[in-house]
């Protein structure tokens, strides 16, 4: 999966409510809900990722009763500023037909973070 600049986005953006925050040793998940992918999108997300000891921050989908799938991933300082991240996604239709997917946005902490 790519993160694009914000001009090269150009897919349908996903419109996703996230419903769940969970912590467990200082990495935390934020997840939507389930829903039935129908056609190829954009998932757009703001960050801001600052600090020496800085952790991770990575995207995941999630299909039904399946294991994390990571779309993308950022570790490290990226500057004192939010930040547009676009990643495309691309379903196929064969795999795992009639599934419910979840985002999954997944913070490790060790410094400031924010999404």
């Amino acid at each position: 999966m790519n993160v694009s600049p914000v001009d090269t986005c150009h897919l349908t953006l996903f419109a996703v409510t996230f419903l769940h925050l969970i912590e467990i040793d200082s990495v935390y998940r934020l997840m939507s809900q389930y829903w039935y992918p129908q056609t190829n999108g954009c998932f757009s997300f703001w960050y801001h990722m600052t600090g020496t000891s800085i952790g991770s921050l990575s995207l995941n989908i999630k299909p039904y009763n399946q294991p994390l799938h990571q779309l993308m991933t950022l570790s490290g300082n990226q500057g004192n500023s939010w930040q547009q991240a676009n990643v495309d996604i691309g379903f196929d239709p064969n795999y795992l037909p009639n599934t419910t997917f979840q985002f999954v946005l997944q913070a490790t902490v060790n410094g400031a973070v924010g999404m």
